[in-house]
């Protein structure tokens, strides 16, 4: 089978399609996932050396810059006709969903989703239009292209506060607020408007939306099995909103609030593979990827609908811990505290920014043997400044316990030391520096460049200690907003919940660094 990964997930997407039997993978590439394959450059080597001793056929094509979406699909076409594509997989990138649908349609009609309902899988505000047609709850999203004109709903009780904005077309996080009155609907509408997005274009208007209090459920379109009575009210309005909007074939990953009062909302649905999602967690918590999911379901559908009939179960508990920098200027990144995180039981994977630091970590029985005879050596790792949102996190790290009690008590144990993993740009930092009342090196001001001989013949109980002994006394936190947060979160990977609680500076996504993060 012939198949096109459409912004797929990299080199462990085209593994496992291989793996899985596909004859030829035509790998479509839009500029900005173009200049993510440079950055993983070496992952992309080692896949494709695997593909060709495999004897897949792999054609990469280059995606043109530019918003018209059937004009990039037919300048496109003509390359992929004759390689007799089966199915399109899109990835991880929304900025080209417009585009895969288009080439499905016409080369793939039997695993499409179609064309007519891609703007409503992308664009937030005509999504909540066509789920509301459907009968469905969700929000009730007003655009706005000003403060003026924002701050005149809000004046004729069209609305109450608080209310949240975001981009109708971007991701990540980028550019969503939550306002409590005038002042803060101001700086986010100011801060936002007229920015460029991540995804591409600039934003020129925003949605307004109610602020929803409950607890929000993430479910992946490709995981989704039978699940226990508490749960089954969500998956199967999640059903019917993929319906709605014509999702019947492929990934999706759906945001939506359960309320106190026990309704179930829609927030977001992306037409993709959840953000930051590496084959690492899920294989820890389920035994298999969603990549592996979604590829079964193309190449191996009886496998597919027998692992779909399942009930739902968990291996271990998982966390994906996004860091946040709050730092203003950019720095680096201390090698030696990542160090002593790549050795906790409980360690897993770096993700994003600090993916090439894989390459150097233990494996799980080599550990305790690296924490008693010194520490892992990392290449320098630079950090771009304070965190706003979560396509600029300095990294994620990724933990996996079957104990849910380890798992959080490394995970806490993290957080209150992450302050000493941003350190200055430049050396000296001594004068940064202090001692706690055992002599050892600990943090003044949040900077903890560790001395040379730290961790050196430590145990891997006494690595967690000197951790623990490296506590940061956050400073006492300014006037706040309410946002999403997973810091109750130990994910199950296929579904799972998460308490919307957490308080954070307004404009200041990212600050206090114990914020959690989840894409």
């Amino acid at each position: 089978m012939d198949m096109c990964q459409h912004e797929g997930k990299g080199a462990n997407m085209l593994q496992i399609l291989a793996e899985r039997g596909a004859e030829s993978i035509v790998d479509l590439r839009s500029p900005s996932r173009k200049l993510k394959c440079s950055q993983n450059a070496s992952d992309y080597a080692d896949a494709l050396q695997a593909l060709g001793a495999a004897g897949v056929q792999y054609t990469c094509i280059d995606l043109p810059e530019g918003d018209d979406a059937q004009a990039i699909a037919n300048e496109v076409l003509p390359l992929m006709r004759p390689l007799g594509i089966q199915a399109v997989i899109n990835g991880s990138f929304d900025d080209v969903v417009e585009v895969a649908d288009l080439i499905s349609e016409r080369l793939c009609p039997e695993t499409t989703n179609g064309y007519r309902l891609s703007e409503a899988r992308h664009d937030k505000a005509r999504m909540h239009e066509v789920v509301d047609e459907a009968g469905l709850r969700s929000l009730r999203s007003v655009e706005v292209h000003s403060y003026a004109a924002a701050v005149a709903h809000m004046r004729e009780g069209r609305a109450a506060w608080p209310v949240v904005l975001k981009p109708r077309r971007a991701g990540g996080t980028f550019g969503v607020s939550v306002c409590h009155n005038e002042d803060e609907l101001r700086s986010a509408i100011e801060n936002t408007i007229g920015k460029t997005n991540p995804l591409g274009g600039t934003i020129d208007m925003l949605l307004l939306q109610p602020y929803v209090r409950g607890t929000e459920y993430v479910v992946n379109r490709e995981d989704l099995v039978r699940s226990s009575s508490d749960v089954q009210g969500v998956v199967d309005y999640v059903k019917q909103t993929l319906d709605a909007l014509g999702i019947r074939n492929g990934p999706s990953h759906t945001e939506v609030m359960r309320t106190d009062e026990g309704e179930v909302v829609l927030l977001e649905v992306n037409p993709r593979f959840q953000g930051c999602r590496p084959h690492a967690r899920d294989a820890a918590a389920l035994g298999r990827s969603a990549f592996e999911a979604v590829a079964d379901s193309f190449l191996r559908p009886a496998i597919f609908m027998a692992e779909a009939e399942k009930p739902y179960t968990s291996e271990k508990a998982v966390c994906q811990l996004f860091l946040a920098c709050p730092c203003e200027q950019a720095g680096a990144l201390n090698k030696e505290m990542l160090s002593l995180i790549a050795c906790l039981p409980t360690f897993v994977t770096f993700n994003r920014e600090l993916y090439p630091l894989n390459r150097f970590c233990p494996r799980q029985g080599e550990r305790e043997w690296f924490s008693r005879t010194g520490r892992v050596v990392f290449p320098p790792i630079r950090c771009k400044g304070r965190t706003t949102y979560l396509l600029n996190s300095p990294g994620v790290i990724l933990l996996s316990d079957a104990d849910a009690t380890r798992l959080e008590a490394d995970y806490d144990l993290i957080r209150r030391n992450e302050r000493g993993l941003y350190l200055p740009a430049e050396p000296p930092f001594d004068c940064l520096c202090c001692k706690d009342k055992e002599g050892r090196m600990a943090l003044c001001d949040g900077i903890n460049p560790f001395e040379e001989e730290f961790a050196l013949g430590q145990t891997l109980s006494q690595c967690q200690l000197a951790l623990q002994n490296l506590d940061l006394t956050i400073c006492a936190k300014k006037d706040t907003v309410s946002t999403r947060s997973v810091a109750t979160t130990r994910s199950s990977t296929l579904l799972y919940a998460r308490r919307a609680f957490l308080s954070i500076p307004f404009g200041s996504l990212g600050t206090p660094p114990e914020a959690d993060f989840e894409a």
